[in-house]
């Protein structure tokens, strides 16, 4: 057998299959009849009930990690705890005096905490039944930030002319894109919610209604990228932007990639996509309650019972190097054209 695999929060449920080998689906549910794929509703104002799920969710990885550590004796073993972003989201306004929502005096004022101490209790918890001889990396992929607010994308481009709704909204009800009439014959580009900013142009003969020639596509791009460069906050400060071009960016540019990617002040704003919200700007996400944002940088640890010296502290590393210096550290060959370089550790 070539291993194990249990699959992430994206799974819809424990109903369908969600492990390789499929078998193993059933031993879990042995094991854990109430076995959870993710924190459910984790954007909502039910903190008692978010907080009671983040538990379940952590205890359950690492208690399942810690079992099969002991029926399976592998050489690898990797799990990841969901809740380190879950809770972020749901319990940051009253952990840090920086939010601009900042709730003093709640009683979930040291939820963040407490859930850091305890996952560190169960990483422990499983380091105590691995051999002394054994390597652990510890990694994000993204860093948390307090949610400073939102950037309208779609409202921006309909100011701007770049969209066009087939008929008027009520400016005080919100509704997603994709739930409102959009006249894609005056339309040249629309945006998505999230943590950054995704913008589609209305290319002709790659989506069904284009109005944007390939003739025009690059220079439509281009100025879009530079007025969106000149956004302000509420207050009409200048707000960072950085605006990306996915082929400049990735080394291949598969499926259907955005044609700009936009970051609001280092992700501290997030996207908002939804239209008639009679503002560019707005102090909640849309998709529900939310206390946190990513951050660019995630955080790497490394320890290694052979390493020749102590503790360091690496500067410049980057997330593309985490793989090869792993396959480096037992000595497996890296495919040629992996990308990242193999840490001094």
């Amino acid at each position: 057998m070539a291993g194990s695999l249990v699959s992430c929060f994206l799974t819809p449920s424990t109903a369908v299959p969600f492990t390789y080998p499929p078998e193993l689906g059933d031993q879990i549910r042995a094991w854990m009849p109430d076995f959870i794929m993710d924190v459910p509703n984790f954007r909502s104002e039910d903190k008692e009930t978010i907080l009671t799920h983040l538990y379940r969710l952590c205890d359950q990885r690492f208690s399942l990690a810690e079992k099969l550590l002991h029926r399976d004796q592998p050489d690898f073993l990797m799990l990841v705890d969901m809740g380190v972003d879950r809770i972020h989201h749901a319990f940051w306004k009253p952990m840090d005096p920086r939010h601009p929502q900042h709730q003093p005096g709640s009683p979930w004022a040291a939820a963040i905490h407490d859930y850091y101490v305890h996952v560190d209790q169960r990483v422990g918890q499983l380091l105590a039944a691995c051999d002394p001889d054994t390597a652990v990396l510890v990694v994000s992929d993204h860093g948390a930030q307090p949610l400073m607010g939102g950037i309208c994308i779609n409202e921006w481009l309909i100011r701007q002319g770049y969209l066009t709704l087939a008929e008027p909204l009520d400016p005080l009800q919100a509704q997603p894109l994709d739930q409102v009439a959009v006249d894609w014959t005056r339309t040249q580009a629309w945006g998505a919610g999230g943590y950054y900013a995704r913008i589609f142009l209305n290319v002709q003969g790659r989506e069904p209604q284009g109005t944007v020639a390939m003739a025009d596509y690059e220079g439509l791009r281009n100025r879009l990228a530079e007025q969106l460069q000149q956004l302000t906050d509420p207050w009409g400060n200048p707000l960072p932007v950085k605006v990306f071009k996915p082929q400049d960016i990735y080394q291949r540019v598969r499926g259907r990639a955005p044609d700009l990617i936009v970051y609001f002040d280092d992700l501290a704003w997030r996207s908002v996509g939804s239209v008639g919200l009679g503002s560019l700007h707005t102090v909640d996400n849309d998709t529900g309650p939310d206390d946190a944002n990513h951050a660019p940088f995630g955080l790497m640890i490394f320890h290694d019972p052979q390493a020749p010296r102590g503790g360091q502290v690496l500067a410049g590393a980057q997330i593309y190097d985490i793989l090869p210096t792993l396959l480096g550290r037992y000595g497996i060959a890296a495919p040629a054209d992996l990308r990242g370089q193999v840490l001094d550790l």
